[in-house]
């Protein structure tokens, strides 16, 4: 019976608090991480989006930028998901910079005058529509998670009357 309470006596309150403080710092450092991680792919998804989109963006039909609009549709899809699945603004902004990253530079000239992204009907709707919907994704997230009070409105008790 002595050695049980000798052993109860080393499990101070003291010890028991260091015990459990420990497995959340370890938590906290593998949320981290995973949350790091998850950002990395949201920087692919952008990449990808924007290198596919930069050579599809082309397709009519009756002269209509038919593969523009909905490749403008696919972005803001899949930025507002990225931004409503990582609750933050931060999570639509990742993939849309790298998106736009891309775009920049397949529309850019190079020495020998190739470009990918030419300055055609298709190819301002494929731009400017990929960054409206970038736009509308992040002003969503910021609303959703709370963000400006210019975007969520006043509050209607806190007005001076």
């Amino acid at each position: 019976m002595g050695q049980d309470q000798n052993s109860r006596d080393d499990r101070s309150p003291a010890a028991e608090d260091k015990a459990t403080a420990e497995p959340p710092a370890a938590d906290a450092r593998f949320e981290a991480f995973v949350t790091g991680g998850a950002y990395g792919v949201l920087g692919v998804l952008g990449l990808a989006l924007g290198v596919v989109g930069s050579f599809l963006y082309s397709g009519t039909v009756a002269a209509l930028p038919v593969a523009a609009v909905a490749l403008t549709l696919i972005n803001l899809i899949c930025l507002w998901m990225a931004g409503r699945a990582m609750g933050t603004p931060l999570g639509a902004v990742i993939p849309a910079a790298t998106w736009l990253l891309v775009v920049l530079l397949m529309s850019a000239k190079r020495p020998e005058g190739d470009l990918v992204i030419a300055g055609t009907l298709s190819g301002y709707v494929f731009m400017v529509g990929g960054m409206i919907a970038a736009l509308v994704a992040v002003v969503s997230a910021l609303t959703r998670s709370g963000g400006s009070w210019l975007l969520r409105g006043a509050d209607p008790d806190s007005r001076v009357g």
